[in-house]
Order: C-alpha cells, then sequence, then structure tokens
C-alpha cells in the first residue's frame, strides 16, 4: 500500500488567515467566499506523477460553516480552472476525493471552504491508487431532480459559466486559428465576443471596436486568475457582467452588432436554440456569428454519444435553464483523458484513462437533483458534421435563422463554423452530410 504524501499548506491570496497553533494543530480563518491554500510537496521529495490519487484533509470547524472543500487541479501550464476542479466529500471530520492527475506537478490548489468560518487543518494527504473506486448506486437515489429557486440556479451559472478556458488544456492551438476565427469578420465594424476571460481573439488593443460579456468585471478576473501563470494583461475591460439574463437584456442592444465571436461556448449552453436565438436578437441583418467548438474524438468527451436532434429541441421546449441529473451522470462517469491529456489531436497516441469517479457522479447528480445546480460541464457533444447537419436541421425545421456561411475542418481539437442570417447552408445533401458523420466516427484512433 503506498504511502500517503502530506502536502503542506500555505495561503495563496490571504485568506485564509493563520491565526496560530491549538493543541499541535494549525487554525484557519476564512473571511470571503472563496478562500485558497497551495497545497505543495515538501522540497526534496519527489512531485506528483501522472496518475490517480485519494486526496484526504481533517478539517475541524471551530466556528462556522466549512462548506464544500474542493480541489482543483493544475493544467499544462500550471494554471487553475473549473475545468479541473473536484468535490471533496465529507465523511465524519475528513473530506476526501478521487482524482486524476493529467499533469506532472508539485502542488495542487485546496479550497477549504465556500463559506466564513475558523478551522484546524494541518495538511492536505495525497496517496496514489490504481483507479476509482466503484459503488453502485441504489436506484431509490435516482429520481427527478428538486426544485430551486431562479434566483439560487442564476447565482450558480453566473458564478460558473463562463469559468472554463477559452480552449481546452492539453494541446498547443493550430497555426491559424486566430484567422479563421475572424474571417469575415469587418474588423472596423462594431463586434460582441462571449466569456474570452484572459484569451479574446479580437481585443480592444488590437483596434477591434467590440464588447465584452464575462460574468465578472476586469479587477475581479485578474483577482480570480492571480499567481496562475496566465497573460492578466490580455484580460479586456468587461462591459456587460452577465448574471442570467438574455444577451439582449444585459445588453439592451437589439440589432447592433456587426459579428458575435463565441469559443468553446456553445457546448455548455443548457439550450441551444435560445442561445442562437439570443445571439441572432443582437446580430444586424448582416451580422456573423463565428464559433469554435470542440471535436468530441479528440477532447474528453471522446466516449460520450454525439448530440442528436431530439435532445436538442426537448431541451429547447422544456425551457432548460441548467443541465440535466443524466446530463451530469453521462459526462462525469465517461470524460476521459488520453495520455493525460484532455485534448489531443489526431496523432497522438496512448491510451485513455477515466477522470472521475461513479461516488463523484452520484454526487453531481444529487447537486442537480436536490439543488438545481448549474455544472459548468459539456452539455453537448459533437464530430464537426454533426454539427453541421443540426444547424442544418434546426433552420429546416424553423427552430433557428442562421445558417452556415463559412466551415473549417478540424485543426488540433476544434473545429469553426461561422452562422449568418445570409448563410446558405452546407452545400451537401443530408445523406452526404450522413455518411460523413459515420466517417468522422471511424476515424477517431491515429491510424
Amino acid at each position: 500500500m503506498p504511502q500517503p504524501m502530506r502536502l503542506q499548506l500555505t495561503t495563496l491570496h490571504a485568506d485564509p488567515v493563520d491565526i496560530g497553533v491549538d493543541n499541535g494543530v494549525r487554525i484557519w480563518n476564512v473571511h470571503s467566499n472563496d478562500p485558497a491554500f497551495l497545497a505543495s510537496v515538501t522540497e526534496g521529495e519527489l512531485g506528483l506523477d501522472v496518475g490517480w490519487y485519494a486526496a484526504s484533509a481533517r478539517i475541524d470547524g471551530r466556528s462556522g460553516d466549512v462548506r464544500d472543500p474542493r480541489l482543483y487541479l493544475p493544467d499544462s501550464i500550471g494554471a487553475y480552472s473549473e475545468t479541473y476542479a473536484v468535490d471533496m466529500v465529507r465523511d465524519g471530520a475528513v473530506f476526501k476525493a478521487e482524482f486524476f492527475l493529467p499533469h506532472p506537478s508539485r502542488h495542487v490548489r485546496f479550497d477549504p471552504s465556500t463559506m466564513p468560518c475558523e478551522f484546524a487543518c494541518d495538511t492536505l494527504e495525497l496517496t496514489s491508487i490504481s483507479g476509482p473506486s466503484y459503488q453502485e448506486v441504489p436506484a431509490s437515489e435516482l429520481h427527478e431532480p428538486g426544485t430551486a429557486s431562479l434566483m439560487s440556479r442564476a447565482h450558480v451559472a453566473m458564478r460558473r459559466f463562463f469559468s472554463s478556458p477559452a480552449a481546452v488544456p492539453g494541446l498547443a492551438r493550430p497555426l491559424g486559428r486566430k484567422a479563421r476565427v475572424l474571417e469575415g469578420i469587418d474588423k472596423a465594424g462594431t463586434g460582441l465576443e462571449i466569456g474570452p476571460s484572459h484569451d479574446p481573439l479580437a481585443p480592444k488593443r488590437e483596434g477591434y471596436n467590440v464588447h465584452i460579456i464575462d460574468h465578472a468585471t476586469r479587477e475581479d478576473l485578474v483577482a480570480k486568475y492571480q499567481g496562475q501563470g496566465l497573460p492578466l494583461e490580455q484580460i479586456e475591460e468587461v462591459d456587460f457582467v452577465w448574471s442570467g439574463q438574455t444577451y439582449l437584456e444585459l445588453t439592451g442592444k437589439p440589432k447592433h452588432y456587426d459579428w458575435i465571436i463565441a469559443s468553446h461556448l456553445i457546448e455548455h449552453t443548457p439550450d441551444i436554440i435560445a442561445f442562437l436565438a439570443d445571439c441572432d436578437s443582437l446580430l444586424k441583418d448582416g451580422g456573423v456569428l463565428s464559433l469554435v467548438i470542440p471535436d468530441k474524438r479528440y477532447v474528453f468527451d471522446r466516449f460520450r454519444p454525439i448530440t442528436g436532434l431530439a435532445r436538442v429541441i426537448d431541451s429547447h421546449l422544456a425551457g432548460m435553464k441548467v443541465h440535466s441529473a443524466g446530463t451530469a451522470a453521462e459526462y462525469y462517469m465517461n470524460v476521459a483523458a488520453k495520455s493525460g491529456l484532455l485534448g489531443w489531436d489526431a496523432a497522438t497516441p496512448g491510451d485513455y484513462r477515466f477522470i472521475h469517479s461513479a461516488q463523484q457522479a452520484r454526487d453531481k447528480i444529487r447537486e442537480v437533483r436536490d439543488k438545481g445546480a448549474y455544472l459548468d460541464v459539456h452539455n453537448w457533444c459533437f464530430v464537426p458534421h454533426s454539427f453541421r447537419l443540426l444547424m442544418a436541421d434546426l433552420f429546416a425545421l424553423g427552430y433557428t435563422k442562421l445558417r452556415e456561411v463559412r466551415f473549417h475542418a478540424t485543426e488540433g481539437c476544434e473545429f469553426y463554423v461561422t452562422l449568418a442570417r445570409h448563410g446558405t447552408g452546407p452545400h451537401m445533401s443530408r445523406l452526404e452530410i450522413l455518411r460523413a458523420i459515420d466517417a468522422e466516427l471511424a476515424s477517431s484512433e491515429p491510424r
């Protein structure tokens, strides 16, 4: 049995505050809802290799409410984001989690609570394991999601909807990526970029007349990403801070924009049809929507089914505002890394490992079912031609007025589609597109 590694805790952003030692145990005071430790391997010891780990931390609450501790795993450049977040589960005074570390590291981020509190905690322990544990889910625990207030749902959505990185970590972006996104965009026109965070594609500093929608102000985004090795100077001034409303309600600018850019965003939306309509309401008659979309064959969605027309329409008619419990189950049971990467290309060799445990899937199902929580996961999975077919079908059935203007096939782990009212579609028969989907699904592995 491998011996646990005791990681040393240091405060990341001046919260929590070290208030001394009591009976040989360090006492901490949390004064915000975003405290963070850097849990580091002791100097002189070997670092953490790629692989599965069991984490545990004894957190003895002294006052207040120790709630929802979470781990954040570093990506390939050592940065932290919600993409690599792992919730910890209480077992008495000990909180536990299992996770797959996709990159070698000497540290992880440990957020001990989401509420002000005082607690005792000395260390985070990590033990190397062969893989996740598995427990059967009692049938009695699987039922329809409970209700939650619209305000609560909007709060969670605001916190997490834009929090994932602008592109899947683990793979360098292909040359010409920016040119593909900006093709057909008039730099002199008025544009909108949704959720660019620290990676805008049409930045104001390069002369673009662009408005920015994001989930927080620039100051808050800088504070959020401080110390994570990210180019903070690239974060744009945020013109509209999104809090769950439609983009039209947020901006008050109907038919105002010549172009909209949304990179790695559409796959997160609970309702694709509503998202398309929202963007269309902001675009001038000749305006374009430029999308960057992950190809499920080359990202962590590899083993999930492609999204079909039925669920897209059903989600719209149901007025979905958060992802379903079924989506949570499918995501957390099937997300996988390849050779330790969450994104790769067609030539990448290696084997796959699942990232989450059944226990984590159960926890997420409960979050949706009991709290109406918004989970920052991929709701929709596409290969290039399955997305092209979906857009063509939605137009044919009257669910969107936007059609394909241009398409660029997968480079690396993503493909590119531009939509507009003046689009003419993919110029392929429906049968030809379906056969192209078959060919794409048959070509997922290196030859």
